[in-house]
């Protein structure tokens, strides 16, 4: 027998902030992330 572990991940951002996105390993990576002044 062989367990399976489903994972779900929700992030929940503002609109003004682009580039935030989600990797297979749930790491957070700021490098492309940018917030647009409005």
């Amino acid at each position: 027998m062989v367990p399976l572990f489903y994972d779900e991940v929700v992030r929940f951002t503002r609109k003004n902030v682009k580039g935030l996105g989600i990797n297979p390993i749930n790491l957070l990576d700021l490098r492309r992330v940018t917030k647009s002044v409005d």
